[in-house]
């Protein structure tokens, strides 16, 4: 569910490696090896990074070669769809062996089929920014609804140690449904904001405030051609801002916590050293991120 699912959401909405720095790290704390955990992130990120960055691979493959732009989501989708039946049993298999994999099998199945229920039709029809989330958000909820009705008789942690029922009931503490719904309503708020903004209904990442051109010479055929640039500021990019100001509003986090999230979010970004020279000293807070560079 990490590695698959949250790490497929990780993808579409950021990409760049995003869903490694954090799903990795989790990983690693709940036991699985550093490399084993790697590898997990990484083919699990291999059906999801068609679509990454709200899309980018597909918007970029369609300015090159000039075709439209749902034709190219739609074809690419049917090919993610494929790739999507097999990474659920290679995680499983790297988590738990082949034991695992011969106790838990319809797990694959499950993860695998309803990300492709959630990724495929949005591909299809609605175009390239959104079929990881949909996919994404549909898998994790099916998986989490379907291991409270099934699960394998014998439960395993890393390498297939079998866990027994008191430290599987140990590690997974009881949650209340508003705390569930409160840690998702940001997920929720992206996902209706980003599709209202970016669909094909929409006319909005398409709006263009300044349009110029140059002329530049071809390094190859060393022939004159133009060289455009268009600046839309309300591409999908921008929706997502949008999307966090409005879910700042929702959850209403104080002021305090807001500095500390951005301090935190600028140590990690440039770097430990840079923080403490350029600054009197670190935030105190106990805010803690999930992740943070080693």
């Amino acid at each position: 569910m990490l590695a698959w699912s949250f790490g497929a959401l990780l993808e579409g909405l950021v990409g760049f490696g995003y869903p490694w720095a954090v799903v990795v790290p989790i990983l690693t704390g709940l036991g699985i090896a550093d490399l084993e955990a790697i590898r997990v992130a990484a083919l699990a990120n291999n059906a999801p990074v068609s679509y990454g960055a709200l899309g980018a691979p597909i918007l970029a493959l369609a300015a090159v070669t000039g075709l439209p732009l749902s034709q190219l989501s739609a074809s690419v989708g049917h090919i993610v769809a494929v790739l999507a039946i097999l990474p659920p049993w290679v995680l499983i298999y790297l988590v738990s062996g082949w034991e695992g994999v011969t106790e838990a099998w319809p797990l694959a199945i499950v993860a695998s089929l309803s990300y492709i229920a959630g990724q495929w039709p949005v591909a299809r029809y609605l175009g390239p920014y959104m079929p990881d989330l949909s996919g994404a958000i549909l898998s994790f909820w099916v998986l989490f609804f379907f291991i409270k009705i099934w699960r394998p008789k014998t439960i395993r942690s890393f390498g297939g140690k079998v866990v027994t029922a008191q430290e599987a009931q140990a590690a997974d503490p009881p949650l209340l449904g508003s705390e569930a719904i409160r840690g998702w309503l940001p997920f929720v708020v992206l996902l209706i904001v980003v599709v209202a903004w970016t669909g094909p209904w929409s006319h909005l990442p398409a709006k263009s405030l300044y349009k110029a051109s140059v002329a530049a010479v071809d390094s190859i055929n060393h022939k004159s051609q133009p060289s455009p640039f268009n600046f839309t500021p309300l591409n999908g990019g921008t929706s997502i801002l949008a999307a966090w100001l409005l879910i700042v509003l929702l959850l209403r986090p104080g002021l305090g916590t807001l500095k500390q999230v951005f301090a935190r979010t600028f140590q990690q970004m440039w770097g430990h050293s840079w923080w403490h020279s350029s600054s009197s000293g670190s935030p105190t807070s106990s805010y803690s991120p999930a992740w943070r560079p080693r």
